[in-house]
């Protein structure tokens, strides 16, 4: 799944939620020269201990490994010193906000929560869960049983990779009348 936030996101899983967590960090650098930020760079806390290795550089944002996790925090966040860049948290600080981040944010995958589909159109809520299941209510009402995994976070509840209009294609094709059982697509990224 993939995790994608305004100020971090991490390559764990591929689900999209937002968070507020890095946004002090530039502030907290002393470096002043810029250099070229490239893959492989050794990023390193105020301390000066490892918080991981720079993976995949875009325009404003980083992909920073740590011994955890994988995630993508924006270049303000750094500051430059020597050949390496200056985070203000440490690698441990970073893996605890990345973990309560991913069990904030599977929490919000819950009975009552909206679901929306492809492009953010709602589909239903959230009847009720198991380890496996979910039991959506589609907008028409109509019952759907989907995969667990099939559900991603969205900012307002769930997300799933199909449209309401699929859905309520499978509901209708289905011969039984109890919740369908779905492997309906993967939560959507965006």
């Amino acid at each position: 799944m993939r995790l994608v936030f305004p100020a971090l996101s991490v390559a764990l899983l591929t689900i999209t939620y937002p968070t507020p967590i890095l946004a002090q960090t530039a502030s907290q650098s002393t470096a002043t020269v810029t250099p070229t930020i490239s893959a492989g760079m050794v990023v390193k806390d105020p301390q000066g201990g490892t918080v991981g290795t720079v993976t995949v550089v875009n325009s404003d944002l980083l992909t920073v490994k740590t011994d955890k996790h994988e995630a993508q925090l924006p270049r303000a966040s750094f500051a430059a010193s020597g050949k390496d860049l200056l985070f203000g948290m440490t690698q441990g600080q970073l893996d605890t906000a990345i973990e309560q981040q991913l069990a904030a944010a599977q929490a919000k995958i819950a009975p009552g929560a909206e679901v929306v589909g492809l492009n953010g159109s709602p589909v239903g809520t959230i009847e009720s869960m198991d380890d496996q299941y979910a039991t959506v209510k589609l907008t028409s009402g109509k019952l759907i049983k989907l995969q667990r995994n099939a559900l991603g976070l969205a900012p307002q509840g769930a997300r799933i990779g199909e449209s309401a209009a699929a859905l309520e294609a499978q509901v209708s094709a289905s011969a039984a009348t109890s919740p369908t059982t779905t492997h309906a697509g993967a939560a959507a990224a965006e």
